[in-house]
């Protein structure tokens, strides 16, 4: 613990902000693209909603946080949802190939859906800097992050469909379609915004209060675009 009048460790001197971003960076991207190797976005984005469950333990075990039974009724409510959607779920798995793909991305329920996530992304944004309301700009500023995750986790499904077509044999002809470049720009942008995002929502607000925020829009939003 810091004492007081003495300047806070900065973050990238922290062991802990390390080994999260080994965990964020490295663990969670590597074993998100290999997730959607083998099973559609619309059922292996919900398992994002663990991510709220095991944050319970964590931010009591790492940061010392405080959290009230109401808080553990809804994560426990959480962890019910997500086991209902994973077994009431589609478990067949839809293979798409580069030319599908671009086809997808050309069409108008494709085109709405990501002008109103980016829609509502520019709102939260504003929300999260200009608000007078403390718990506004908190609400915002996970949800913004929330939103942003959808965007990476359907563009990551996008660029394994991609890259497992790539590593089959047909790679020349993979990368003759913008559509691959679009999505690997946007899923490097996305989870760059992301990962810095996160680390400022978290730096700011009780992690108790960020994840379940983060991780519901994540869901959400991250589930209907995958649908789309």
């Amino acid at each position: 613990k810091v004492e007081a009048g003495q300047p806070k460790t900065p973050l990238a001197c922290r062991p802990m902000w390390w080994g999260g971003m080994l965990c964020i960076i490295v663990l969670n991207t590597s074993m998100t693209l290999a997730a959607y190797s083998f099973a559609d976005a619309s059922l292996t984005i919900p398992f994002a909603g663990l991510h709220i469950c095991f944050n319970v333990g964590f931010a009591r075990l790492l940061n010392s946080e405080i959290f009230t039974s109401r808080q553990l009724g809804f994560t426990l409510l959480i962890l019910i949802g997500v086991t209902i959607v994973l077994t009431a779920g589609n478990h067949d798995t839809v293979v798409f190939r580069v030319s599908e793909i671009e086809e997808l991305f050309q069409d108008v329920g494709f085109f709405v859906m990501t002008l109103c996530i980016l829609m509502l992304i520019t709102i939260l944004a504003l929300v999260s800097h200009f608000h007078f309301d403390a718990r506004a700009r908190c609400f915002a500023s996970s949800a913004l992050v929330g939103s942003i995750a959808a965007i990476t986790q359907v563009t990551a499904k996008i660029t394994s469909e991609n890259l497992t077509q790539a590593v089959g044999g047909d790679a020349a002809k993979v990368f003759s379609h913008w559509v691959v470049y679009v999505a690997m720009f946007s899923l490097m942008a996305a989870a760059l915004s992301q990962l810095i995002l996160l680390n400022r929502a978290l730096s700011r607000y009780n992690a108790f209060v960020v994840v379940p925020v983060y991780n519901s829009f994540l869901i959400v939003l991250g589930s209907l675009y995958a649908a789309v």
